[in-house]
């Protein structure tokens, strides 16, 4: 069953990723509160990619689920991808710099230092997610079983990963692969539940979804007002109080999806192709970043949230452009390199 919620989800995330890579660029430094609140909405945006993962995993895999087709499937439309970009990135950068990713993953020999780097994912802003969304696909036995369960064995189990989670944080320079299952497992497991349970769940917020918006503001007003702005990440077992910016991209993912469903006659083409290119616009959204920053002309108004949105609109553009350019001359054979 198409889901046009999730798919005008999935467009909204992608952009918030890409605006949350884009900040610094725009001469947004969160020296101030509201500035500071802006960063810490367009930040973290990951997590609502875990729960859209989680989500569709239980509505379109779990009726269906064989894990071998299942892995072959996120091998081909993307690792495969990942590791052309990715292997390509650190080529080129490590021909340019030999220290490249030394800070991250240490200095060595340069092929092994491009494995490593191309392993973790630091070869480039936001392809750390690349490594760990496949742990977790091939951890879909138990992402099976968990859909499967009765009800009260799943709400133990999210009970006892939030928890951990909470706790665990996001790993330094997202160079841990497991603690990053541990931090983004009960985003996942949510995201199940709410395919699972999605009438239920719908039924119980209509007609809420304004307090949703608002506790979901407030919560980040909350973070702002005690946390620094951004992503907080420690070592794993290093002891912290719980990570709010897990509690906040929970709340608005729920918020964000009854909002979409409420909406879900709503039609905008425009959203239909970011979001069926959101995964081309992952893997080349670096590169524009790049490509804007030797460029220089970032701050064209002056005024930073306006050319926030100018340069993300620019950014994915570029990337809708260079994937549909892909697409034209491979065809069928694209998704396997642009994931579209």
């Amino acid at each position: 069953m198409h889901l046009s919620s999730i798919v005008y989800f999935r467009a909204i995330v992608i952009l918030l990723i890409v605006a949350g890579h884009s900040y610094d660029l725009a001469g947004i430094t969160g020296q101030s509160y509201a500035s500071a609140y802006a960063i810490n909405i367009v930040t973290g945006g990951t997590a609502f990619f875990v729960f859209i993962s989680g989500y569709m995993f239980n509505h379109v895999f779990v009726k269906r689920y064989a894990y071998g087709k299942f892995m072959r499937g996120k091998v081909n439309n993307v690792l495969t991808p990942y590791l052309i970009f990715a292997s390509l990135a650190a080529v080129w950068f490590l021909t340019r710099d030999p220290d490249y990713g030394a800070w991250a993953v240490g200095k060595s020999h340069p092929l092994w230092q491009g494995a490593k780097l191309v392993a973790t994912g630091n070869v480039m802003v936001a392809y750390w997610f690349v490594p760990f969304i496949i742990v977790m696909f091939a951890l879909s036995p138990l992402h099976y079983l968990f859909a499967k369960a009765p009800g009260r064995v799943q709400a133990a189990v999210v009970a006892v990963t939030l928890v951990l989670g909470l706790l665990a944080y996001r790993p330094v320079a997202n160079l841990n692969v497991i603690q990053s299952v541990v931090y983004y497992t009960p985003v996942y497991l949510i995201g199940i539940l709410t395919s699972v349970y999605r009438e239920p769940f719908l039924n119980w917020v209509r007609g809420k979804e304004p307090l949703l918006i608002v506790a979901s503001l407030a919560l980040v007003a909350v973070q702002t007002a005690v946390t620094v702005p951004g992503n907080a990440v420690k070592p794993m077992f290093e002891l912290a109080p719980p990570d709010i910016m897990l509690i906040q991209k929970l709340l608005i993912s729920l918020t964000l999806f009854a909002v979409l469903e409420r909406w879900s006659d709503w039609s905008s083409p425009l959203l239909v192709r970011v979001s069926d290119m959101s995964f081309s616009i992952f893997f080349l959204h670096p590169i524009g970043l790049l490509i804007l920053g030797a460029l220089g002309h970032t701050r064209v108004t002056g005024l930073p949230w306006v050319d926030l949105w100018l340069v993300t609109a620019v950014n994915v553009a570029f990337c809708m452009a260079i994937a549909g350019g892909i697409k034209l001359v491979l065809a069928g054979n694209s998704r396997r390199v642009v994931g579209y």
